[in-house]
């Protein structure tokens, strides 16, 4: 193939890339809050807020005497929560934990990348997380399982998952997600001690069954123009090759000799990717399900134009003597990102990237 490449600078920012998310309400309790009655929350609140007159408030409000508010305020020292007749340190933490956390409930985007065998982060997002609908066969959605657009159908199974990462990882999750977190804890991650709270995971069922994704578009500058098929952590592409295919041919009645000197078919090519042509590996066929870009857009018209422009005789004394056949073809070229790229490229506002614990070791 004898080929003259002409290259232009493409208006195509990169290749849209979308990464599956599903909405999830997440509730925290926590345990010893939800083991108080209500006399003993009001207890605390009353001690918390009047110090000095607590313990009157607090006969007023329940209408209970001393003997018989006896057993509650009991175990309650008990518990360490007070001593005598007023707070201690943890009785304090209790009672603004029940004031900013406890029973607090927020809806959050999470992906389906839960796995902990999962190459490279996990990703979610707040209600300011800008999202968009897919289709279940959509190209260019990044996961790593199967057929299916979420890695568990089973909402039950689903919702176990999550609930595992969020539980492995709170501090990666629960200060993005609950305002009065950081109140709460102080900034101090030893205070957060999971085995001391309860976390609901719930599918917001019109979410569940609809397909949303966070949509990234992979920097030009880091597309491989070349397939890499046997490395996992690789995204295979095909991207089309405009080709402007002239074939010559002997004019009738042109001397008999003349068609020992007909030149070989020649081949203009340009791609619709700012990137260079590998004239070893393009194919008639696409190696891949994946195309990008698609043909018949404003970039594929542009790539014609640019062809028939510079559509010349090349430098050889012969061939203005033989008939021409300009024919349009179609050729592609394996491509691919890496999950690197990727990552790079999921910066988007609201979107919070969270390690794999293995990246950590």
């Amino acid at each position: 193939m004898t080929v003259s490449e002409y290259f232009q600078e493409s208006t195509l920012t990169g290749v849209k890339v979308y990464l599956p998310v599903r909405q999830y309400e997440v509730t925290l309790k926590h345990r010893l809050l939800e083991q108080l009655g209500g006399f003993s929350r009001i207890i605390l609140e009353a001690l918390h807020d009047f110090a000095q007159a607590g313990r009157e408030l607090i006969y007023s409000i329940t209408g209970l005497t001393q003997q018989q508010l006896e057993p509650v305020t009991r175990r309650l020292e008990g518990l360490e929560l007070i001593r005598g007749a007023a707070l201690t340190a943890k009785g304090k933490e209790m009672v603004l934990i029940y004031n900013h956390l406890h029973r607090q409930s927020r809806l959050v985007w999470l992906d389906g990348r839960y796995s902990h065998q999962e190459r490279g982060p996990s990703f979610f997002g707040d209600l300011s997380l800008p999202i968009t609908p897919i289709d279940a066969g959509q190209a260019f959605v990044l996961k790593s399982w199967g057929d299916g657009i979420w890695p568990k159908s089973d909402w039950n199974e689903d919702r176990a998952f999550q609930l595992k990462r969020l539980i492995d990882q709170p501090i990666e999750y629960l200060p993005s997600l609950f305002e009065g977190f950081a109140h709460c804890m102080a900034g101090s991650e030893a205070r957060m001690n999971i085995a001391d709270w309860e976390v609901e995971v719930r599918i917001i069922p019109e979410f569940a069954t609809a397909r949303f994704a966070v949509e990234a578009a992979i920097d030009s500058a880091s597309i491989l123009s070349d397939s890499h098929s046997d490395t996992p952590t690789h995204f295979n592409f095909s991207s089309p090759v405009i080709g402007i295919r002239t074939a010559y041919s002997t004019p009738k009645n042109a001397p008999v000799g003349l068609a020992t000197n007909t030149p070989k078919d020649r081949f203009k090519l340009l791609g619709l990717l700012n990137t260079t042509i590998n004239t070893a590996s393009i194919s008639r066929e696409a190696t891949s399900d994946w195309i990008w870009p698609e043909l018949g857009t404003v970039a594929h018209e542009q790539v014609l134009h640019t062809l028939f422009h510079n559509l010349r005789e090349e430098a050889t004394s012969l061939e203005p003597l033989f008939n021409r056949d300009h024919q349009v073809e179609t050729w592609w070229q394996p491509m691919s990102f890496s999950w690197e790229s990727v990552d790079g490229a999921l910066r988007v506002a609201g979107l919070k990237r969270v390690k794999n614990p293995r990246e950590r070791k």
